[in-house]
């Protein structure tokens, strides 16, 4: 799947409880957890959105898989729980979960961003 192909998915689910994209696995170790549950606490986010894709720990590394959009949407909460909480580690959290699921999929963040803003505001 292409950015065209996921931006058009992801712009068609409506709820946020739809998976769109393809699935990535991330391994992240007890503190990184930690952190991005303290993060979910403070905005009041549902741990379900985490822990519903919990895979194993292997190792000391907590696993979870999920498709493209929730792992945007988890960077999103990460992001907000940062500007409300003045927590700038939460938010390089947030950037470091983009950049890792573009790098896995080949993806350019920049012409996500772009195809998204165009599929949400058509042009005439």
């Amino acid at each position: 799947m292409d950015e065209f192909q996921f931006a058009r998915e992801y712009v068609a689910v409506t709820d946020g409880s739809q998976c769109a994209g393809p699935t990535v696995r991330f391994s992240w170790p007890v503190l990184v957890l930690e952190e991005t549950e303290q993060a979910m606490e403070s905005v009041r986010a549902n741990p379900a959105v985490l822990w519903d894709r919990f895979d194993g720990e292997v190792s000391g590394l907590f696993m979870f898989t999920a498709c493209a959009a929730h792992w945007m949407g988890l960077s999103a909460v990460l992001r907000l729980a940062s500007t409300r909480a003045n927590e700038p580690g939460w938010s390089a959290r947030a950037e470091r979960i983009l950049r890792d699921l573009f790098f896995r999929l080949g993806w350019d963040g920049k012409e996500i961003a772009n195809l998204m803003t165009w599929q949400r505001v058509r042009l005439t």
